[in-house]
């Protein structure tokens, strides 16, 4: 990919997430959080809102209570969380708007640990975006 404008101008995604384990076959996201941003706007304090939700978990499925102690969430905080494809249609529309300001065809992300996030992501773009490309 090759980006044609300076580095602190350049629109990124910057994203975090909490779930219930390490894998995203055997467990669930129950908050995510994302905001758009570049060196130039951060630095005039031209802040983007954060997006930031729980999200709702599988009927029957409960937050372990280590990582209820870890992330101090609990099962009521998730009642009127995001559904998944609301999640993902949500952080989509933040991508494409991105891509298309920067004018290229994948999003800059900057992801706080991405070896673990990225996993969750493209589970994410799997069960719901497949008809495109990763866009991240």
């Amino acid at each position: 990919m090759q980006i044609d404008k300076p580095l602190d101008s350049l629109e990124v995604l910057i994203f975090d997430c909490q779930t219930t384990g390490s894998r995203p076959e055997s467990a669930d996201l129950i908050e995510v959080g994302w905001i758009r941003s570049s060196a130039i706007s951060a630095s005039a304090k031209n802040w983007q809102p954060v997006v930031s939700c729980p999200v709702r978990l599988p009927r029957g499925k409960k937050i372990p209570a280590p990582v209820s102690r870890i992330t101090g969430m609990t099962d009521s905080d998730l009642i009127d969380g995001w559904a998944k494809d609301t999640v993902w249609r949500r952080l989509n529309e933040a991508v494409v708007s991105i891509c298309t300001d920067n004018q290229l065809k994948l999003c800059p992300t900057v992801i706080h640990f991405a070896r673990f996030e990225l996993a969750f992501l493209r589970h994410l773009h799997k069960e719901y975006g497949p008809a495109s490309g990763f866009p991240l």
